[in-house]
């Protein structure tokens, strides 16, 4: 993890790192909340968390790792108490408690080899999270309200406007989706999701 100095945007600087053969290696996804960056760590099937309040020196601070529940974590959201994982090789969604940020907890997880096929990349907004499924060409809507138990409502599959889907951002009753294979930004409508609609 490496910590730029952007306040002269014409002259960024690097000010910290932090280099953990173990804890960070394969890291893949990354979200910044309050004095924590939270890590998905592919390579050794982790959530790692690093203190960054002094961008100088972070340092983790804990890891959790799971072969199954985070094997091969592609991308992290943080919101509330709570991070949300995406799980590429488990076609997973995984709920971390991190309320505590030196000893994270697993509180639930959803698996779907079709609906989540591949899961690379999530946004949360209220009490959904949305996630993008490369191999299925799908959007999938999860109700993550329970965190101990989380529930998809819909998914939209499109194997040419989604194909190869990679990205997902939500703002209002949008989702703004990147896919890869199709070259394309798609925007879908999820003012009711249980039905969202391109």
């Amino acid at each position: 993890l490496t910590i730029v100095d952007i306040s002269n945007p014409s002259s960024p600087s690097i000010v910290g790192s932090i280099d953990d053969d173990t804890q960070l290696n394969g890291a893949k996804g990354l979200y910044v909340s309050g004095s924590y960056a939270y890590i998905g760590v592919e390579g050794s099937h982790r959530l790692t968390i690093v203190n960054v309040s002094n961008p100088s020196s972070p340092n983790v601070i804990s890891s959790i790792q799971d072969t199954t529940l985070l094997a091969y974590v592609t991308n992290v959201y943080v919101s509330g108490k709570y991070a949300y994982i995406a799980v590429n090789d488990g076609d997973r969604l995984t709920i971390v408690d991190i309320s505590n940020p030196s000893s994270p907890t697993i509180t639930g997880s959803i698996t779907d080899a079709t609906q989540l096929d591949t899961a690379k990349s999530i946004h949360v907004s209220g009490k959904y999270a949305y996630v993008a499924a490369t191999n299925a060409d799908r959007l999938t809507i999860i109700d993550i309200s329970n965190p101990y138990s989380p529930t998809i409502v819909s998914s939209l599959v499109d194997s040419t406007t989604l194909d190869g889907i990679n990205g997902v951002y939500v703002s209002g009753k949008y989702a703004y989706v990147a896919a890869g294979l199709n070259h394309s930004l798609t925007i879908v409508d999820i003012s009711d999701p249980s039905n969202p609609a391109i």
